[in-house]
């Protein structure tokens, strides 16, 4: 078998690329795999969206409501003692106030959920939101 793709590129070209094992294409041009590489591509832009890019900051960051608890009680220590802007503590306040808002609509999705399985009935189409671990 040949050491690359045997496909031409665009510019007419060979392919350089190495084909895959048995195969006489390389990963981008046998198309056998064109559905693959179109699913490659959409999660692609799936993963460089602001929401998805968030998520990987946040991994291992999520608060539960203790931890918001410690956050919101270091802010009033420090907005009181002047070593933190009001301002910024009434941000931190207000996002923390909207995460556990997030947090307990989604713990009522799951609970909505198991009480539709345990009752037998079609489930809702409501998606808890899980915790980013």
């Amino acid at each position: 078998m040949d050491t690359h793709c045997i496909a031409i590129r665009k510019t007419g070209e060979p392919c350089k690329g190495s084909p895959l094992a048995g195969r006489p294409y390389c990963f981008s041009h046998d198309p056998e795999l064109a559905e693959q590489r179109a699913e490659g591509r959409a999660q692609g832009g799936y993963g460089k969206s602001n929401s998805a890019r968030a998520r990987k900051r946040l991994r291992g960051l999520a608060m539960d409501p203790i931890d918001v608890n410690g956050l919101l009680s270091d802010c009033l220590l420090k907005v009181a003692a002047g070593e933190m802007d009001p301002g910024v503590g009434q941000a931190v306040a207000s996002m923390s106030r909207a995460l556990m808002a997030v947090q307990e609509t989604s713990l009522l999705a799951e609970q909505v959920q198991e009480l539709e399985r345990a009752a037998g009935i079609e489930p809702s189409n409501i998606t808890p939101i899980r915790k980013v671990s």
